[in-house]
């Protein structure tokens, strides 16, 4: 199984195993409503329903204890859901607290929750791991949540004023802080432009909060707390215009290129969903939690519990032999996990780069189109001599389409307001386009499908003025135009062996207008890939042209797992 999500925190309640426990049993009984009852050692399982699903569940408690006075209490429940997708999910909360023998603390407490899961249908460069409600429940109710000293706060904090946020960019620049801090930049009229009906700000936030709980902060500056915090740590750290910023451990403004290890996700990237923001930060911060090592003292909680199920002695010569082994692979398992964040770390520079590229690109289409447009007045007034400046008068061609999206969405409304008398999209091609802005380079993607659509709508202009009749492929090589796409990235058909396997040709069965089919469906083989290569969520758009009518209808906008090829299968 993946460890996907890892609290770990400090409570000095005397009575932590019980109070953990009696949150283990209420939230297992409430999950399933009541259909099987939690023992307080042992083990159940049942088959229960839930939501029309049947799962198999499996519970196991072990506590001990090593002496009346309670020195080290322990306490090891776990929850196995074996759900009928084969996907088997398992949280584990273990609990130990050790008697101090000084007056003025008198317990040491630890709780530690891990979430793992294993699955075919589980695609973990894409999974968005949440909290389980039994954190959010048992850090509601610690009076003393915390690591190392850095309290845990279970829900948003709100920054208001110049001298909190001045506070807040101190606790952030803190070295010595465990876990990362998430700054959202209220900002009334960015959600006016961006966010949708039926949820606030404040609820983006609080789903947000609820979907980290126990491995980030959240906090929320408004105008006067961002300027202070922005001129506390500098613009390159800053976060404003409704934002939100990831700040992980060790902020350090003052050297070059930190600001990539803290990922910056502007407005438009997150406000047009209830959950994006909350799905964003999953992905990023499952693997920075899943890398904790627990305390020292849990090596004395876990031998406790192991003595308790009368094989002590060989599990602690177990232990001693392979100890050594176990560091070492421990050792070498967080190493990995760090180099991957370093490689994740040069991917968003990467992103980065290419958002520049792309923004220079456009500026060169720009020039480019308005040299076309130059070019073919010069050959008009040639042609047609004493036409004038008609030119000056008519260049209004593509001066209002906007030039850049950052969201799969936004591509496919301005597509709506600006491209529909060439390009039309079915109302049902979008697919998973929360999932597509969540990710790293979603607005790259997005800009991306957005130059697609417009090359798809100049090819089809072309169509309209001309007598030959001629596909997509063929423009993009041989017409010159500055929207053309890269034919590297352009299939006009799928390969022999997919057309031969029902299982996969069917999916490319799409819907289009009745106009164009009066199935209202059609098999589209043509299709554009926003990157050459990539995983399952690389966006694909899948197309077919109406040549009577000079008209790209689009059936499929979305991530490559739903197109499965001969690859995938």
């Amino acid at each position: 199984m993946s460890l996907v999500y890892r609290a770990m925190w400090q409570d000095d309640r005397k009575d932590l195993c019980d109070v953990a426990f009696a949150e283990f049993k209420d939230w297992v009984e409430s999950k399933y409503s009541e259909q099987l009852s939690i023992p307080t050692s042992g083990r159940t399982d049942a088959l229960v329903d839930r939501n029309g699903k049947c799962i198999s569940l499996d519970v196991s408690v072990e506590r001990a204890s090593n002496g009346n006075e309670g020195t080290l209490d322990t306490l090891r429940a776990v929850l196995t859901e074996d759900d009928e997708d084969e996907v088997r999910r398992q949280t584990t909360l273990r609990v130990w607290r050790q008697a101090r023998e000084s007056i003025d603390r008198a317990s040491d407490g630890w709780i530690w929750i891990d979430n793992s899961v294993v699955g075919e249908a589980i695609d973990l460069k894409t999974y968005s791991p949440a909290a389980p409600k039994l954190t959010r429940n048992l850090l509601e109710k610690s009076p003393n949540a915390r690591i190392d000293g850095f309290p845990i706060m279970p829900k948003a904090q709100y920054y208001q004023g110049s001298a909190k946020g001045e506070e807040l960019a101190h606790i952030v620049s803190e070295f010595d802080r465990k876990l990362p801090i998430v700054v959202f930049a209220a900002d009334n009229t960015r959600f006016e432009a961006f966010g949708g009906q039926g949820y606030t700000f404040d609820s983006i936030v609080e789903r947000a909060s609820a979907h980290v709980a126990g491995i980030a902060h959240i906090a929320v500056v408004d105008k006067a707390a961002a300027t202070a915090f922005n001129l506390a740590l500098g613009d390159s750290h800053g976060v404003w215009d409704g934002a939100f910023r990831v700040y992980v451990k060790g902020v350090d403004p003052a050297t070059e290129n930190d600001a990539w290890r803290h990922r910056y996700v502007t407005a438009d990237r997150y406000m047009g969903y209830r959950s994006s923001a909350a799905n964003i930060l999953g992905r990023m911060l499952s693997s920075m939690s899943a890398v904790r090592r627990p305390p020292p003292s849990f090596s004395r909680a876990k031998a406790l519990l192991d003595e308790s199920r009368g094989d002590g002695k060989n599990v602690a010569e177990l232990y001693e032999i392979l100890s050594e082994d176990y560091e070492k692979a421990r050792e070498e398992v967080i190493s990995l996990r760090r180099e991957v964040d370093e490689l994740r770390e040069q991917d968003m520079g990467r992103i980065i780069q290419m958002e520049d590229l792309l923004d220079e690109q456009d500026r060169v289409r720009s020039l480019a189109e308005g040299i076309q447009r130059r070019l073919d007045h010069a050959i008009h007034t040639l042609i047609h001599d004493g036409v004038g400046d008609a030119f000056m008068e008519d260049d209004t061609t593509g001066e209002f389409i906007p030039r850049k999206v950052t969201s799969a969405a936004e591509a496919v409304h301005q597509a709506h307001l600006y491209l529909s008398d060439h390009l039309t999209i079915h109302p049902r091609a979008l697919r998973d386009a929360q999932d597509m802005d969540a990710d790293n380079a979603g607005s790259t993607w997005a800009h991306s499908a957005w130059n697609a659509f417009r090359a798809l709508h100049a090819y089809a202009s072309s169509l309209s003025s001309g007598k030959k009749k001629y596909d997509f492929e063929y423009w993009c090589q041989s017409s010159n135009h500055p929207l053309t796409w890269p034919t590297n990235r352009l299939s006009m058909h799928e390969s022999n062996k997919l057309k031969s396997d029902q299982s996969l040709w069917k999916h490319r069965y799409l819907p289009v207008s009745v106009e164009f089919d009066p199935s209202g469906c059609r098999y589209m083989e043509a299709h554009i890939k926003i990157v050459s290569t990539g995983g399952p969520m690389i966006p694909r758009i899948y197309f077919d042209v109406d040549y009577g009518k000079c008209k790209v209808h689009i059936g499929y906008f979305g991530p490559h797992k739903h197109m499965p090829n001969t690859r995938t299968n």
